[in-house]
């Protein structure tokens, strides 16, 4: 992964661009460790997978956690976020959530990972659920062998899920 800072306007934006088989990409790989099937998905598109992840375990943890996304850029920006955070701490003390299902949603979105553990607990709760949107991609050959990206869903992220559980292994994304 390579970071980039550049100016935009009056503001310094740090990029981070992940380079595969030389091949620059601005999204994030969700993999299973042993087998290296793997997802691709934007950064936006990850937080709203992690948003639904979120609103099928405990309610009010999605609610706060949407609310990031109305906490304007600008001068009280650190204090909201400081707010946010404190609200946040508060709202998962009283949940239940298991705390591997935590570490899915609040790891950095560049690099993180779940154990197995988490993988089940996630398994448990959203493997009967599918909402019709397409999250990510993969590339795969079609019958001629050409290259072409097939959308993946919600249904193919709790596929990959299984996968790691399975195999007795991490879901890693970077």
């Amino acid at each position: 992964m390579k970071r980039r800072q550049r100016i935009r306007g009056s503001l310094l934006v740090t990029e981070y661009i992940t380079t595969r088989n030389g091949e620059i990409t601005m999204s994030i790989t969700l993999e299973c460790r042993k087998t290296k099937s793997e997802m691709e998905i934007g950064y936006g598109n990850f937080f709203f997978l992690r948003a639904k992840v979120a609103e099928l375990f405990d309610k009010n943890v999605w609610q706060q956690y949407m609310k990031i996304m109305e906490i304007p850029y600008g001068d009280d920006r650190k204090q909201a976020l400081e707010k946010w955070d404190t609200d946040m701490d508060r709202i998962l003390q009283a949940s239940e959530m298991p705390s591997g299902v935590k570490d899915f949603l609040f790891q950095s979105d560049c690099a993180g990972n779940i154990s197995r553990s988490a993988c089940m607990a996630l398994y448990e709760r959203i493997h009967n659920y599918d909402n019709n949107i397409a999250y990510g991609f993969r590339i795969v050959k079609d019958s001629f062998g050409n290259l072409i990206r097939q959308e993946l869903g919600f249904q193919d992220f709790v596929e990959l899920i299984k996968e790691c559980i399975d195999t007795n292994c991490d879901l890693l994304w970077s």
